[in-house]
């Protein structure tokens, strides 16, 4: 399983619980200190919920970096944008990320994240994991969409938002914005003390942030497997687009407690239709997994209310 992945899910876990935590809501007007010490909190969790998000992006993305198949890729397949990201720009993230060393280790440090740089036309298998979004302290919008154009996924943005609906977060507008509010806020509440923000945003900002890192991780693991099926993918002669995309689903029956529905999108992808019922949730997990894999298609695991908690791709 995705390392950065069960990460995510614990910290998008904790964070969700922190938010229901009475500590963090305000009190009454006349509870001045309470409220003070509920704002302070709440700033504390919007740079977290940033960070989480940024985390997920840069982790999984450097995963990719490392799962291109030798016997099928070679360096001369990869696109323009790639081959210039696991070089310069990874040089740049390198060098960047140099200053934040212990003194005693930056060159030992230096000497061994140069070497996946230096190899990288020659060991597609261990790409740099600095070749995105590492040359600056945090990520932007515009990173992510590069991330995406290099690996063949076209209009970025727009794809996660179609990706996003179909797994059941279409209810953000827009999804740049999304995250360029994530951002927003994470920067008032890491310089100005003075900032308020409301317990609803940062409530509201769970749904953006899934629906964020689970559509950016399903279309770029879907970029992945056409570069190492042969596919490689090309954003303006081949790109990857949201409808390549093939999902199942699991979640909670609705009235039978404890058992759990396997689900694929009807023909017009406006409902989910179930196709099993399984008695427990591993049993519909690796059952589920096991027909996935064998059918190219990613499995989205739901909550009660819809949602996504969990999702894999192979």
């Amino acid at each position: 399983m995705s390392i950065a992945r069960s990460n995510f899910e614990k910290r998008i876990s904790t964070l969700k619980e922190s938010l229901n935590d009475p500590a963090v809501a305000d009190g009454t007007p006349a509870e001045i200190q309470k409220n003070a010490i509920a704002s302070m909190l709440r700033n504390g969790l919007a740079v977290l919920a940033f960070a989480i998000t940024e985390d997920f992006i840069r982790d999984r993305t450097a995963e990719i970096l490392s799962g291109f198949s030798s016997t099928t890729v070679n360096f001369d397949d990869l696109s323009d944008e790639l081959q210039q990201a696991v070089t310069f720009s990874a040089l740049n993230g390198v060098l960047f990320r140099a200053k934040f060393q212990e003194k005693a280790t930056r060159i030992p440090w230096l000497l061994h994240e140069l070497s996946p740089i230096a190899h990288a036309a020659t060991n597609i298998t261990s790409l740099s994991k600095y070749s995105f979004g590492q040359s600056s302290s945090n990520l932007s919008d515009e990173d992510l969409t590069k991330i995406l154009a290099a690996f063949g996924v076209a209009n970025g943005w727009a794809a996660i938002s179609k990706t996003a609906k179909r797994i059941g977060l279409g209810g953000v507008p827009e999804y740049a914005q999304a995250f360029k509010d994530l951002a927003k806020r994470r920067h008032s509440a890491a310089h100005t003390v003075a900032t308020v923000i409301p317990l609803n945003d940062l409530v509201n900002s769970i749904k953006s942030i899934v629906g964020i890192c689970c559509s950016f991780d399903l279309l770029l693991s879907k970029a992945l497997s056409k570069h190492n099926t042969g596919h490689i993918p090309d954003k303006k002669t081949s790109p990857v687009v949201d409808t390549d995309l093939k999902l199942k689903f699991v979640s909670p029956h609705p009235s039978q407690t404890g058992k759990f529905r396997e689900q694929v999108e009807s023909s017009n992808g406006s409902i989910l239709r179930t196709t099993k019922i399984y008695d427990s949730e591993h049993e519909a997990r690796t059952s589920v997994g096991t027909k996935a894999l064998a059918q190219g298609a990613y499995v989205v695991f739901l909550s009660s209310n819809g949602v996504p908690k969990a999702w894999e791709t192979w």
